[in-house]
């Protein structure tokens, strides 16, 4: 059955060139016609329409940032970055300028090109032409590593009256990660109802030893994006604290493939599979980290304990050393040196090992490992 919706506009399409037939000249029709042909995804028509009757009269800035995005949508963002350059050049006081800004970066970014797009994107300052150029801004400077940066013009954002609820969703998450958690606040706040900062609330919740809100939190996220993987950890995260091991390790591991590079994600989908004795799955989920990132303690420490376990007593003992020779805190490192020091006999120097690693600062706040495993009754 045909679409009845398709079939009109397809007729407004038809009775809009009618009128370009009878005023080819009409630089106003022909865009309103060609941004007609965009907006019920007709690409080909579009461009069809520019290259006939977009010959005479001088070019404009609407006319030719409608050829770029017809271009985009066409060949990519290969052939459509000079058009897009061309257009920010010649009409620079326009706005079609700016909107052509943001889809120069948006070409460079979908061409890896992370660098090139932050410094367009960072001229804007916070007064970005759209949403989407602002939350562009944001995933470029974070594929940079340069959070501090995003956050300082985030703060601008947040004082927009037009700031977007997604992209103050997003800079929440940045505000968290990088230990701010009063303007993560501030970003979630403003941020409404936005998915990105239900998570954030959740982590928030976390910090606040209030996991079942935090779970309710995690999961109206999840119920929104199965696939959001910030949510997934911080859902394995309630699970872990509740001891639901097997609820956990699923959502470890789902957030380790939506990230594929979050080393984390991994080592943490890899002990839930420890857990609960499997222990050569839990190898191949260290390996991934290890393979990710070779210089990475930890991930060198579990595969140590998982050799240990394994009855590979050589093997994690060499592991053991490369992961305390990288970082001599490792945790991971300091639980297989405790399994062998324990195989070897020396039980008082297993558990004075254990002890100091289990009272190392988990993080800024000085909250020990022990502490933390103590309060939800793992140890005694």
């Amino acid at each position: 059955m045909s679409n009845p919706n398709s079939s009109l506009a397809d007729e407004r399409l038809a009775q809009l060139e009618s009128y370009l037939a009878a005023d080819p000249d009409n630089a106003e029709l022909l865009a309103f016609a060609a941004t007609e042909a965009l907006r019920i995804v007709a690409p080909q028509q579009a461009l069809r329409l520019l290259n006939t009757y977009g010959k005479s009269g001088a070019p404009t800035a609407p006319l030719g940032l409608l050829r770029g995005v017809t271009i985009y949508h066409l060949s990519g963002p290969g052939e459509a970055l000079g058009l897009f350059t061309a257009i920010a050049e010649a009409f620079p006081a326009s706005e079609e300028a700016r909107t052509a800004t943001y889809m120069s970066a948006r070409c460079l970014y979908e061409l890896e090109d992370f660098e090139a797009a932050f410094e367009l994107l960072d001229a804007f300052g916070s007064r970005f032409p759209n949403p989407e150029a602002a939350e562009l801004f944001v995933r470029a400077g974070l594929k940079l590593h340069r959070p501090s940066a995003v956050l300082e013009t985030g703060r601008a954002y947040l004082q927009r009256s037009d700031a977007h609820p997604r992209v103050l969703g997003l800079l929440s998450g940045v505000a968290l990660d990088e230990e701010d958690s009063a303007l993560a606040r501030q970003f979630a706040e403003a941020a409404g109802d936005d998915g990105l900062a239900k998570v954030t609330w959740g982590f928030l919740c976390l910090e606040a030893d209030r996991t079942e809100e935090a779970e309710r939190l995690f999961s109206a996220r999840l119920a929104e994006d199965p696939q959001d993987g910030r949510a997934c950890i911080g859902s394995g995260v309630c699970a872990l604290i509740q001891r639901d091991y097997a609820k956990a390790a699923v959502q470890f591991d789902t957030a380790a493939h939506v990230f594929q590079t979050h080393l984390g994600a991994w080592i943490a989908a890899g002990w839930m599979d420890l857990v609960q004795d499997r222990a050569a799955a839990a190898r191949a989920k260290f390996e991934v980290a290890a393979d990710l990132e070779p210089g990475f303690a930890e991930a060198q420490g579990a595969l140590a304990v998982c050799a240990i376990l394994e009855g590979d007593v050589d093997g994690g003992r060499r592991r053991t050393e490369i992961a305390l020779r990288l970082d001599r805190r490792c945790l991971s490192g300091a639980l297989a040196r405790t399994l062998l020091l324990t195989m070897d006999g020396k039980a008082d120097a297993a558990q004075a090992l254990r002890q100091r690693a289990l009272e190392a600062p988990l993080n800024l706040s000085g909250r020990s490992i022990f502490a933390f495993m103590q309060k939800f009754g793992w140890i005694e």
